[in-house]
């Protein structure tokens, strides 16, 4: 099995957003969320065992409480104007997000993209289109359903070393970050 490789741009860009802060190490730090989370992730397969254990290491619950969505661009398709979706995904996911707050008492939401994305690369989007639709998608399903609580992560494979390493994006660091270098955040 042969993972995709980082574009060269996007090696720029990891490396850009790092020495900004803008992509913050997460380590084994437990989000606060007593009853646990719904996680929107990317459905790539190459991908899954790392998403899934490094959001079962972050949940806060005795045993993990993660409940997943996960479908091709994850929290990308939340994003009314991302060329990943087909159609009206993110009202599909919001309803489902509703759902599930009210069955499993659950208040937040983590949306976690990685790179690189096949999604992604289909549409010719570099890592900062993928951050800009994540953080529009926060932005909807946050206009959705204002008591939802959204965190955005996001996962780099570094091929050259193998190396699988998950970021937090705060929102406020990314829109400074993108404002200072003239980056359309929608």
């Amino acid at each position: 099995m042969s993972l995709k490789k980082l574009s060269d741009e996007d090696v720029r860009i990891v490396r850009s957003l790092r020495e900004a802060s803008v992509l913050e190490n997460v380590d084994t730090h437990q989000i606060a969320a007593p009853n646990g989370f719904m996680a929107m992730v990317c459905s790539d397969c190459d991908h899954s065992e790392d998403k899934f254990q490094f959001l079962c290491r972050i949940c806060s619950t005795p045993r993990p409480r993660v409940h997943f969505f996960a479908l091709n661009s994850g929290g990308m398709l939340l994003s009314p104007s991302s060329p990943t979706r087909e159609g009206n995904e993110e009202d599909i996911f919001t309803r489902h997000v509703k759902n599930t707050m009210a069955m499993k008492n659950m208040d937040l939401l983590i949306l976690k993209c990685h790179a690189p994305c096949g999604a992604a690369y289909a549409h010719s989007l570099n890592f900062y289109d993928v951050l800009r639709h994540a953080f529009e998608g926060k932005r909807y399903v946050k206009s959705k359903i204002p008591e939802l609580r959204v965190a955005v992560f996001v996962q780099v494979y570094h091929a050259e070393d193998e190396r699988r390493r998950t970021y937090f994006v705060e929102g406020k660091k990314w829109l400074k970050y993108a404002k200072e270098n003239s980056l359309n955040v929608g």
